[in-house]
């Protein structure tokens, strides 16, 4: 009788231990942007107020990530604000080259400094052209290098700050005084 207490005591310390041991601080992304620490659900805030506050190392990586991708953003307009303005450039030199030379076969002439406006607007709007697409395309990596970095600084906090519970290792030992059973933890 009384063995069959021991064994159904020792069963329930090692079942709370169990429990114990499955029950760890790294944090997994879900897919709706929500966090998990465990079985505990946090939203988005929640886990940036978290790491804020316990993770350095994740609260820097997801600052970087989000100055990154602020940037990108950041360049990708002024590159479209370019390309409208390039356009309306190329466009205005195109209608005023258009009048000119309607003046021209009008019988008109000395249309000179027109026409270095006209070359002047066409220069410039391929000029603005050229610039807002290459701040486009310097607008892509740092739009996906910043969403990536903010979206896995949970990473950053399970490699840096996590504490993984310790392992918990059953084993019968044998002594002098006959077999017993060991938890390490």
């Amino acid at each position: 009788m009384l063995a069959k207490r021991f064994i159904l005591c020792l069963f329930a310390i090692l079942s709370v231990f169990c429990s114990y041991a499955q029950d760890t601080t790294y944090i997994y992304a879900g897919e709706d942007d929500d966090y998990y620490m465990g079985n505990q659900r946090m939203t988005e805030d929640e886990y940036l107020h978290f790491i804020h506050y316990n993770c350095p190392e994740a609260w820097e990586s997801y600052q970087k990530g989000s100055t990154l991708w602020k940037t990108g953003w950041g360049l990708f307009g002024a590159g479209g604000g370019c390309v409208v303005l390039g356009c309306l450039n190329v466009v205005m030199g195109g209608m005023f080259a258009w009048a000119a030379a309607e003046g021209r076969s009008n019988g008109r002439e000395g249309q000179s400094k027109g026409d270095m406006l006209i070359h002047g607007m066409y220069i410039s709007g391929q000029t603005l052209i050229g610039l807002g697409v290459l701040s486009m395309h310097a607008a892509v990596p740092c739009l996906i290098v910043g969403k990536i970095k903010r979206n896995n600084s949970h990473e950053v906090y399970n490699e840096v700050c996590a504490r993984p519970q310790p392992e918990i290792t059953f084993g019968v030992q044998a002594s002098s005084n006959g077999l017993g059973l060991a938890i390490n933890f």
